[in-house]
């Protein structure tokens, strides 16, 4: 009795060790495909309220353009649907103080993705965008668990850009992977703690090149002032 229950108790562990195991793949799916959905979408931050005056698909068509320039698109980028995220805000005209507190987010969608690419592009070229005396960023738009799971490596990302290395690239590549190029060499991490270790070999590699570059630097120095020091004294000497 004792064993069948024993073979029994297993057997259930092992039923539900399968169930959650399926119920986490079917999560990621359910997830990968929410963002594929997603892909030929772009989130707008800083847009300031009600700039759009009521056709938001209109506004963003002709803004892009003026603000992108019109070289960046073999034609005119059409955009299906466009819409702030969250509540509408009722009963505030433009100008009042509502209307000046922080601006909701713009999700758009381009009826072709290769325009949505283009944006994205012509966007990190020029840089720093304003409308208005505010700031606005494209970001792709993806699903609160991608974000979250990207989100991850923001410490890495920060201590990354606060070095100066030459030939130091990083970036996220989909679905939740941080690449990381140093002197040519490709590097790819899906962890959070295989990209610390990295960075942690990093730093001390970068600590090793300024202890041999300032060796150098002395044996240089050293050299240079024995050579002046025999150069003088072959001056006294004649």
């Amino acid at each position: 009795m004792e064993l069948t229950s024993s073979i029994a108790s297993a057997q259930s562990d092992m039923n539900a060790s399968a169930m959650k195991t399926t119920m986490e793949e079917l999560a990621r799916k359910v997830d990968d495909l929410e963002n594929r959905s997603r892909r030929s979408n772009l989130r707008l931050v800083g847009l300031p309220e009600f700039k759009e005056q009521g056709d938001m698909c209109a506004f963003l068509e002709k803004w892009i353009l003026k603000t992108l320039g019109q070289d960046n698109f073999p034609q005119p980028p059409v955009i299906e649907r466009a819409h702030r995220v969250g509540g509408p805000i009722r009963g505030h005209a433009p100008g009042s103080r509502e209307s000046t507190a922080r601006p909701r987010a713009v999700v758009m969608k381009f009826l072709n993705f290769a325009d949505k690419v283009r944006v994205i592009q012509a966007a990190r070229k020029k840089g720093n965008i304003f409308v208005d005396n505010n700031k606005v960023m494209f970001f792709p738009d993806l699903s609160s668990d991608l974000l979250k799971r990207r989100k991850v490596f923001d410490p890495v990302r920060k201590e990354l850009a606060s070095h100066s290395i030459r030939g130091l690239r990083y970036g996220i590549i989909y679905p939740a992977t941080l690449l990381v190029t140093v002197r040519g060499r490709r590097h790819t991490f899906d962890t959070k703690s295989g990209a610390e270790t990295f960075l942690q070999g990093l730093k001390t590699e970068m600590s090793s090149d300024r202890f041999q570059f300032y060796i150098n630097y002395s044996q240089m120095h050293l050299k240079n002032h024995l050579h002046d020091i025999f150069k003088h004294g072959e001056q006294i000497y004649m």
